[in-house]
């Protein structure tokens, strides 16, 4: 079986601790302005719905949820290294950077990403 391209380099970068890799994602990727709104509105309002937040960007129901899935899949091969397997959904893949709560149906940025979350969008 050939190696998935996602895999390629992954040793380095899972040598990276957590916070280096979300630098180094969005250093490599750096985030175009509807990423910016995507991630600041998640910043700035933890424990907020999905639905929440996309009205708070003045969007569809649904589209923030969507707009957080394409900035995490821009950056699959950092924040995946090795890639996240064949049979992951593309919402699992959020789960890098946010808790979810099914329950209250809320997100969170995960409290150890938040600082260097918060400087990426503020060094761009």
């Amino acid at each position: 079986m050939e190696p998935r391209e996602d895999r390629e380099g992954a040793e380095e970068i899972l040598l990276l601790s957590r916070d280096e890799r979300i630098r180094k994602a969005f250093r490599d990727c750096p985030p175009d302005e509807m990423e910016r709104r995507t991630l600041q509105v998640l910043l700035d309002n933890p424990g907020a719905t999905g639905i929440e937040l996309s009205r708070l960007c003045n969007w569809s129901e649904a589209a923030w949820r969507t707009h957080l899935i394409l900035v995490c899949q821009r950056r699959r091969r950092i924040l995946w290294p090795g890639g996240p397997e064949a049979d992951e959904t593309s919402g699992a893949m959020i789960s890098v950077l946010v808790d979810y709560d099914p329950q209250r149906l809320t997100f969170r940025i995960k409290p150890e990403i938040a600082a260097a979350l918060g400087k990426v969008l503020k060094t761009g």
